[in-house]
């Protein structure tokens, strides 16, 4: 009976104490982390990413081999290699197990192990993988999913992530619109992507290279021109007293180089900043033209004292080369400063209405200078105030001298006034007129496509025999 008594009290004893180590022990458990750069990619972007794991510090095996799933959508890679791994460590592509390169195209599986049993990951040791694939073309949210195991041949123990998940997020490229042209001639018209932030070398035509931002229009124009052979910059100019860039000439593919007189304007704003100083968000549209931005339409070159005549002040249209009412604006009469040619003498000024028309009249015999003030007058436009020819006075009526006829300004004031429909006025017999006008002098581009077609849509037999000849 003693016997029995010790023998239990010996069992719970040896209980007792085993319950006591269990309790008190936490047997380690093998972990890695893993992560990936860049983590944010644009749709349909082709650029390499680097993955790294690293066997955790609490580990107690050694990491032999590494599966990480490309995510459904993303392109076979183009290139895979091992980037870095710890000191004195060796690891390979994988090449068995249906891997071929580090890739096994039937599991969509990126592959990399130890060259060696020596070369296994101790803990906290690191393994990192170059993949260069292409993004998907949806938007959203991507896991490379990593399975960090123990042997060399991708099997063994699963060790436990304790970081989440590798992700790439993947988005719709912010994109901007370029369009550059030569009156009807369009050299490029379309979106590319806006860079990512940072800097980039340009070289100006004397060889000296200058930091600008990606996101200016100068940097982005450089980029299209690199990948387009449609035109090409031929003289870009940097100043160093302004620190800024001058674009001086573009030759256009299979033309003559254009130089002097390039515009450029964000939306429907014309800056003040040079072109490289103009830095771009996203979504805008950019008109890079050679012309002017704003003009003045004058009925005529000559008048006598007393005479009138109407000034049209219009705003160049890049997206569609046409030229469009410019309001807000005051005309200046002036003549030279025999003191400082920069700064003429004002005569008068005259605002114009919301049509940006204004009438002018003037009774001194003299030969004036009309410009936009909010442009310092440029460009410029010559106005000749004559005598009263003998006979016409006596308090008679004031008689302006017919001038010679500007066929150049008649066409563009047509222009200026054509609707979106291609009309002009409310009479079809004014565009009648006007299609006569545009075939006569050889006009081109969007005002005679846009009359054409409005012909073809208002395509009616008139009851009146002179319209139907005009019609022919």
């Amino acid at each position: 009976m003693k016997k029995k008594i010790l023998k239990i009290g010996f069992s719970f004893l040896t209980i007792l104490f085993l319950g006591s180590f269990f309790a008190s022990t936490t047997f380690a458990a093998n972990d890695a982390s893993a992560i990936i750069s860049p983590t944010a990619a644009s749709t349909n972007q082709n650029q390499t990413y680097t993955y790294t794991v690293t066997n955790g510090s609490a580990s107690t095996a050694n990491l032999g081999s590494v599966e990480i799933v490309l995510p459904s959508g993303f392109g076979t890679p183009s290139s895979i290699s091992i980037s870095s791994v710890s000191s004195s460590k060796t690891w390979l592509l994988g090449s068995t197990d249906g891997y071929t390169n580090g890739f096994n195209a039937s599991t969509s599986k990126i592959g990399i192990q130890a060259s060696g049993a020596s070369d296994k990951l101790d803990v906290n040791e690191f393994v990192a993988v170059q993949v260069t694939s292409t993004a998907p073309s949806s938007a959203g949210s991507y896991e490379w999913t990593a399975s960090p195991l123990a042997n060399l041949g991708f099997s063994g123990t699963l060790f436990n992530l304790t970081s989440s998940q590798p992700t790439v997020n993947v988005t719709a490229p912010v994109t901007v619109t370029f369009i550059i042209r030569n009156g009807d001639t369009v050299l490029y018209n379309g979106s590319v992507a806006l860079p990512a932030s940072g800097t980039v070398s340009i070289t100006d035509s004397n060889s000296v290279a200058h930091n600008v931002n990606t996101r200016s229009v100068l940097a982005i124009l450089k980029n299209i021109d690199d990948a387009s052979s449609d035109f090409s910059i031929s003289n870009l100019q940097y100043f160093n007293s302004f620190n800024s860039f001058y674009l001086k000439c573009i030759l256009p593919n299979g033309s003559s180089e254009l130089c002097d007189n390039w515009q450029y304007a964000v939306g429907s704003v014309t800056p003040f900043s040079s072109i490289d100083a103009s830095i771009l968000s996203g979504g805008e549209t950019v008109g890079i033209y050679f012309g002017n931005s704003h003009q003045l339409v004058l009925s005529a070159n000559t008048i006598i004292t007393g005479g009138s005549l109407n000034v049209a002040a219009q705003s160049y249209d890049y997206a569609n080369n046409t030229w469009n009412p410019l309001t807000g604006v005051n005309v200046g009469v002036t003549l030279p400063n025999p003191n400082d040619p920069w700064s003429p003498i004002v005569v008068s000024t005259h605002a114009v209405d919301s049509l940006g028309n204004t009438n002018i009249s003037l009774s001194t015999i003299n030969t004036y200078t009309l410009g936009i003030a909010e442009d310092f007058y440029f460009p410029s436009y010559s106005l000749t105030v004559s005598p009263v020819p003998s006979g016409t006075g006596g308090g008679g009526a004031v008689v302006t001298l017919p001038s010679s006829f500007d066929t150049s300004n008649a066409i563009a004031y047509l222009k200026s006034v054509q609707g979106a429909d291609g009309s002009l006025g409310d009479s079809l017999l004014y565009s009648d007129w006007a299609a006569i006008a545009y075939g006569a002098l050889n006009v081109t581009g969007s005002p005679k496509d846009k009359l054409l077609t409005y012909f073809d849509s208002n395509n009616t037999i008139s009851s009146l025999l002179t319209d139907n000849e005009r019609h022919a």
